[in-house]
């Protein structure tokens, strides 16, 4: 028979476990300048703001999907649409449909708009632990530009600084410029990331666009059923531990 000291101990490591896909202390890390990680091929085409575009992460087997959606403008409303341009691997917003005219500027507005905010996330089942893309500034008057990471859990991540000492934030801000300007993120320990969140201030003209974007992909490993019911039976063991500790 198993004491039961030995088997709380056992009940927690297997639950300890279990609860490792997304670490409670993961930080992200901001820089400037480029990795260049696994290439994502951006897909040309038009998308609805209430889809987002679809790319794919060309160097794995699996073409791993990842997305690019929910742009906004500075008034914090939905952009109607989303441009991808495979050739020059970018991403700009449009506000109207190409359906509606020649060039979708059939009324004599021009199709391509300021982004102000839209985000990046990975297909369910993958996790990001690298990234880096350009920015352009509309107007080039280099305004500020924050990031933010969210975990496999859907929670803000903590920011930290080179050297992974903990910057007592959960964004980071940058000078954006024009052109040729890199960004890049990393984890302090290969934590999982599920999505960024890009947002400029809502004064000026906005980004541009977003283009060359790379990451670097993990897929998370699904427990075996065995390992599942371990879990249970571990969650079960506690709660009679509990039980027969209050009679």
């Amino acid at each position: 028979m198993i004491s039961r000291p030995l088997a709380t101990v056992a009940a927690l490591a297997v639950i300890g476990w279990a609860s490792g896909v997304a670490p409670a202390a993961a930080h992200v890390i901001f820089s400037t300048g480029n990795q260049q990680y696994d290439n994502v091929n951006i897909m040309a085409g038009i998308s609805d703001h209430s889809q987002p575009l679809v790319a794919s992460v060309d160097n794995n087997p699996w073409h791993t999907p990842f997305y690019i959606a929910n742009p906004h403008d500075g008034s914090n409303a939905p952009i109607p649409y989303l441009h991808g341009s495979h050739g020059a691997a970018a991403v700009e917003a449009w506000r109207c449909s190409p359906s509606s005219g020649t060039n979708c500027e059939s009324d004599g507005n021009p199709a391509h708009v300021a982004l102000y905010s839209f985000e990046l996330y990975i297909e369910p089942g993958w996790a990001i632990t690298g990234m880096d893309w350009k920015l352009d500034d509309w107007a080039n008057d280099h305004k500020d530009v924050t990031f933010q990471a969210y975990d496999l859990l859907g929670n803000l991540m903590p920011v930290a600084t080179a050297g992974c000492v903990d910057a007592g934030a959960t964004s980071a801000a940058f000078e954006m410029g024009h052109g040729e300007n890199g960004f890049r993120l990393e984890t302090c320990g290969g934590e999982s990331i599920s999505k960024l969140v890009i947002r400029t201030e809502a004064t000026g003209q906005g980004m541009m666009d977003i283009k060359a974007v790379s990451v670097q992909t993990s897929q998370l490993q699904v427990p075996e059923p065995a390992s599942l019911a371990l879990t249970g039976h571990a969650l079960a063991g506690l709660a009679l531990l509990r039980r027969r500790m209050a009679a």
